[in-house]
C-alpha cells in the first residue's frame, strides 16, 4: 500500500479534525511526525498520508475545511 500526503501543516487542531473525518469515512491514515511534535512542538510539520487509491475520497471528506 503506498501512502501518499493529504494534508502537511503544523497545526495540530486541524490533524485531529482531519483524523476525525477520515475516520468517520473509513479511510486508512497515518500521521507522520505525530509523535515527535507531542516532545517537540513546533519544530516540524505533521504528514497525514492516506492510501494513494484512497486519495480522492480524502480529499472529498475534507473540501468543506479550510486547511
Amino acid at each position: 500500500m503506498q501512502l501518499v500526503v493529504l494534508l502537511e501543516t503544523a497545526n495540530q487542531g486541524d490533524v485531529a479534525v482531519v483524523k476525525s473525518l477520515l475516520e468517520l469515512e473509513d479511510i486508512p491514515f497515518f500521521v507522520e511526525n505525530e509523535a515527535f511534535t507531542a516532545i517537540r512542538p513546533l519544530v516540524g510539520n505533521l504528514r497525514l498520508m492516506v492510501p494513494e487509491d484512497r486519495l480522492q475520497n480524502a480529499r472529498d471528506a475534507i473540501a468543506h475545511l479550510d486547511v
